[in-house]
């Protein structure tokens, strides 16, 4: 009969790879901090790259393409992350820099391993606004414009089908819907290649890209609507006009107080 230090045991042996997995992640965020600061950007990009063996850490080669969709969005929000990390480092914002890499360790060691349906949507909303503040912040060669636009719809398809694939009304078309969404951001990030604005305040120098406020905005309220159609109640949808309101409020005073240029 088992006793109750033989399950502990048990225990113990099925979360230590987890908590060795979360160590080495930790390492990985001080390490890519470190690199980054000292102007070794590349080696960043390099060792947070690494750290992803899982990935490949299969025995079947045709599992590896599903193994990168799966991790995909963290993939996403590590690279931007890195990015965005690099960009205030050149501009002597080392306070943000700080609060990068903090934002960095809650992810890879306490966010990124849960599977809720609210760590998930976090994950998908982070990975979007992120990926979109990294493309677009110091965006201003139009001759690549395209470039631009093709990776914010890999943004935008990762993000949406990182969050579909949890519900069951939503798993079967989660592809199909996941590509309505790409469509509505590569429009969005057209217009950006025409008109990248960005909102933030001066002292602290921090900018975020109107695409990724507005989109971001977009694909909650959507994420919301889902959500009603799944719990089917009346406090859901009391729950989603309020966020109705909410949301077409801060969309018409983002629209509303942007200054547009007539100049293409």
């Amino acid at each position: 009969m088992p006793t109750k230090s033989d399950s502990n045991k048990r225990s113990l042996k099925q979360s230590l790879p987890e908590i060795i997995n979360r160590l080495i992640n930790a390492a990985m965020v001080a390490a890519v901090y470190v690199l980054v600061t000292s102007n070794l950007v590349q080696i960043a990009l390099i060792v947070f790259l690494l750290s992803k063996w899982r990935i490949f850490s299969t025995r079947q080669i045709r599992a590896i393409p599903n193994n990168i969709l799966k991790n995909s969005c963290d993939l996403i929000f590590g690279l931007s992350l890195i990015s965005l990390m690099n960009y205030y480092h050149q501009l002597g914002g080392e306070y943000v820099v700080v609060g990068l890499a903090g934002l960095f360790f809650i992810w890879q060691v306490i966010l990124k391993p849960l599977s809720s349906q609210w760590a998930v949507a976090t994950q998908s909303l982070m990975c979007l606004v992120l990926g979109f503040t990294a493309i677009w912040i110091d965006f201003d060669d139009t001759s690549i414009g395209f470039i631009a636009i093709i990776i914010s719809g890999i943004v935008g398809y990762v993000s949406a089908f990182h969050s579909l694939r949890q519900f069951d009304e939503t798993t079967d078309n989660s592809v199909l819907l996941s590509m309505t969404w790409t469509m509505i951001v590569v429009e969005y990030a057209w217009l950006s290649w025409l008109w990248n604005i960005h909102y933030g305040p001066i002292v602290l120098g921090i900018r975020v890209p109107q695409i990724a406020l507005v989109l971001g905005l977009l694909g909650y309220f959507l994420y919301s609507l889902i959500l009603v159609r799944e719990e089917k109640n009346e406090r859901a949808r009391q729950i989603f006009i309020q966020q109705s309101l909410f949301v077409s409020t801060l969309m018409v005073f983002i629209l509303f107080f942007t200054e547009w240029s007539a100049t293409l």
